[in-house]
């Protein structure tokens, strides 16, 4: 197994030229150290310099066998902007902490002799934003785990749960005010993360924006209580039909406070119930599926009334008929994978992405384009790869603004990525707040976020594009209501098939981010979202030969003139004869 201390001794002090050329420099070093690895080596091939590892991560590879961190361990590779400190950019590899906003680098062509190998103090403002860890070198979180039970409320919203690890897939959202029991807590990657088990795997959910405790948390914690107060016996009797208005609604098998089954209410779901039970700061239902009994909350109060998380109707009267015992059971039709209204089926993505998607077994896909001013680092690969294939494709922008003009610069830089490209499934404002941005900023409101979708659309309108916004059906209801089409998010339990039908609603449906990667369906045929984009022209001046307006020459009038002096000529020559 290979370690930085090994191969730190191994080249301490010496100098190694593995290309051939200009001596021992920079490259040759991580040359060297990827050779150690087992790794491939990247090349310099946009500006000859050692910065074209990093601003081309996305296509040369090294992204493969390294993972990109933002907090730096021992070992780790780091690329260096073009700065005072590193003029021509550099890359080194990581070693320790020097303080004062410095670090330890270990490198060549960094002073010494002949350009061997040695440790300097570098400043950390110098490097790019992320550095690579080597897949060998990545930590195993579930070796770490630190045993700590409790309740965590989390306050914001859209929250990612992910799979054994902190970079697993994700397997699903929680919003604030979900409460989750936890076994263990993780510390890493930047954040602290509660951890619990479903099945054979374990749930990663951080709850802050940093390692360290009480910075920047984005959830409440409390011990869990031994006696909650549930038993059979306090189960209200109450049939009815709970017609859920929010999302991500918790269902626990056994008590309130049982384990979580992973499955999910979404707002715009229903669900028939048959007790119900008051207590542990909520209201629930309650109901049986084959001898198993299962809760959902349905408020965030105990008081009948207060923040309702859904709404109730009876349960329908279904008459009873005979059955005929001589008649077999018909068998129940295989459910189609998804409903008669869709017409094509996709997938969006972004840098978060891998590399090496297979486009082809879709029949269109969205692309993130940017974020506020930020392109997508995999945009044009991806845009690029898709047109090279013929797969439709449309994109998306995820707000970050504050006011009316900078939406208007935010769709104005969406404009000048794609106007020369062929977007054929439409330009998508993405109205959420995954980070918490727009609450920690007092932008979640419906003021705000439906002008910032108005601002969007109206601008790719105007342009010639088919526009449209991205959301939920409740912050639809609740933030950005809108005329232009819907696209909805609506997962169900998440795992991986399309549960409902939005064809009233919108025109397409973002229906899983199972197995890591967020799955769509369009409810129309791809002519319906091409779009006619208005290619603006500069004015052709006027020709100076040519007469202004309202100056051009009757060349008829012209002939009868000419005429007319050839006539009264000869007539003077014939009288002077």
């Amino acid at each position: 197994m290979p370690s930085y201390q090994e191969f730190k001794n191994q080249v301490l002090g010496r100098a190694y030229d593995i290309d051939g050329y200009y001596g021992a420099q920079c490259w040759d070093g991580y040359a060297k150290y990827a050779q150690y690895l087992g790794q491939p080596i990247c090349h310099c091939t946009s500006s000859g310099y050692v910065k074209d590892i990093w601003n081309l991560r996305g296509s040369n590879g090294i992204l493969n066998y390294n993972s990109e961190v933002n907090i730096l361990q021992a070992g780790d590779i780091v690329v260096f902007r073009e700065c005072s400190a590193t003029p021509l950019s550099h890359i080194a590899i990581f070693d320790s902490d020097a303080g004062g906003g410095y670090g330890n680098f270990l490198g060549q062509n960094q002073g010494a002799a002949g350009g061997a190998f040695n440790i300097v103090r570098l400043p950390y403002s110098a490097t790019f934003d992320t550095a690579f860890r080597p897949n060998q070198f990545a930590e195993n979180a579930l070796d770490h785990l630190q045993a700590e039970t409790g309740v965590a409320t989390l306050t914001y919203d859209n929250i990612q749960a992910r799979l054994n690890g902190p970079n697993g897939n994700v397997v699903r959202k929680y919003m604030a005010g979900d409460q989750i029991t936890y076994a263990w807590k993780y510390v890493g990657n930047g954040h602290r993360y509660i951890v619990w088990k479903e099945g054979d795997n374990y749930i990663f959910l951080a709850v802050s924006n940093s390692e360290i405790q009480g910075v920047e948390p984005w959830a409440t914690f409390a011990p869990i209580e031994q006696d909650i107060g549930y038993d059979d016996s306090k189960l209200i009797k109450e049939n009815g039909v709970a017609h859920f208005t929010h999302d991500n609604i918790i269902i626990r098998e056994g008590s309130p406070d049982g384990e979580d089954t992973g499955r999910r209410f979404m707002a715009g779901q229903t669900q028939e119930y048959t007790e119900k039970w008051i207590g542990n700061g909520h209201r629930y239902i309650s109901w049986v599926e084959d001898g198993v009994r299962y809760f959902a909350a349905v408020s965030g109060s105990e008081t009948q009334g207060e923040d309702p998380w859904a709404t109730f109707t009876a349960p329908e009267e279904v008459e009873e008929k005979p059955t005929d015992p001589v008649t077999p059971p018909e068998e129940e039709p295989e459910k189609p994978e998804f409903p008669e209204s869709v017409k094509m089926i996709g997938i969006d993505v972004s840098e978060h992405n891998a590399d090496d998607i297979d486009f082809t077994q879709y029949d269109f896909v969205i692309l993130r384009a940017n974020w506020w001013t930020t392109t997508d680092k995999k945009f044009d690969q991806f845009a690029d790869k898709l047109e090279e294939l013929g797969i439709p494709y449309g994109v998306y922008c995820y707000d970050y603004c504050g006011d009316e003009a900078s939406a208007l610069e935010q769709a104005e830089y969406t404009y000048g990525l794609i106007k020369d490209r062929n977007i054929q499934m439409g330009v998508w404002m993405d109205m959420e707040d995954a980070d918490g941005w727009k609450s920690k900023n007092e932008y979640l409101t419906k003021e705000h976020c439906s002008m910032v979708c108005k601002v969007f659309c109206d601008f790719f309108k105007a342009k010639g594009y088919f526009t449209g916004v991205y959301s939920t059906k409740y912050w639809f209801e609740t933030y950005c209501p809108t005329d232009y089409p819907k696209w909805v998010a609506n997962w169900g339990t998440n795992d991986g098939t399309c549960q409902d039908d939005f064809a009233d609603y919108g025109v397409m449906h973002q229906y899983t981010s199972y197995g890591g990667i967020d799955k769509n369906v369009a409810y129309h045929d791809l002519d319906y979202y091409k779009s006619d984009p208005i290619v603006d022209t500069p004015d052709t001046p006027a020709d100076p030969d040519q007469p202004e307006e309202g100056e051009s020459i009757d060349g008829g009038l012209v002939n009868k003139l000419v005429k007319l002096l050839i006539k009264l000529v000869n007539k003077l020559l014939s009288i002077f004869k």
